[in-house]
């Protein structure tokens, strides 16, 4: 389905819903030129407003898309219906079963890689001359399995992230590693933006 009729038809199911937090921004936006005209300090910045409703923090995430965090305040702690929450969105159906909500066809954190798409990973790892891992943690079985595989087939792994990741401190791939094949795991420590950003410029340098 098109993401943008999609979105068209969210906002017009939840009409109430968005109409309260455009309310909500513009209060605070009035709270908040009120304080910076009277100068107030950052002590009392922090202090409870109680004479607001409703509360929020709103922020752009890295990914793009908009999160709203709301907080509910002495005053209005046993009055839900001033309260919007994710709990009053409405979300459009399936227009196939009209029974389930669409979801995006990627893997969300939590959920379960479908079978298809592993065994097509691990296919890329046996057939690779390495594996190298970049921005992640591995501590997600579902990304930390790859490594694992690699280790147990013999192909060398190189992991380019910021931190301690799981493929350092996990003692079952320590001893794979101890075992033949033999593979090898390359930490590098670094940030992957400009890390990355260098070697294409080197690469391009030698063209």
């Amino acid at each position: 389905r098109d993401r943008n009729d999609f979105h068209d038809e969210l906002e017009k199911m939840n009409h109430e819903w968005y109409e309260q937090i455009k309310k909500q921004q513009h209060q605070e936006q009035k709270i908040q030129e009120e304080r910076n005209s009277k100068n107030e300090t950052h002590d009392i910045l922090k202090q409870k407003d109680n004479s607001q409703t409703l509360k929020s923090r709103n922020y752009l995430r890295p990914d793009g898309d908009g999160d709203v965090v709301f907080e509910r305040t002495e005053r209005n702690e046993s009055d839900s219906s001033s309260t919007a929450t994710y709990a009053n969105i409405s979300i459009p159906p399936c227009q196939k079963c009209h029974i389930g909500f669409m979801k995006p066809n990627v893997v969300f954190f939590g959920d379960a890689v479908p079978k298809h798409r592993v065994a097509k990973g691990m296919a890329a790892v046996q057939a690779s001359d390495g594996l190298l891992c970049i921005g992640s943690s591995l501590t997600v079985p579902s990304a930390f399995q790859f490594v694992r595989y690699a280790a147990q087939i013999g192909v060398p792994v190189a992991i380019l992230n910021v931190g301690e990741t799981r493929a350092e401190t996990d003692t079952t791939l320590s001893c794979l590693l101890s075992r033949p094949p033999v593979c090898s795991i390359t930490k590098i420590e670094a940030p992957a933006g400009p890390t990355l950003m260098a070697c294409a410029d080197h690469f391009e340098k030698k063209k």
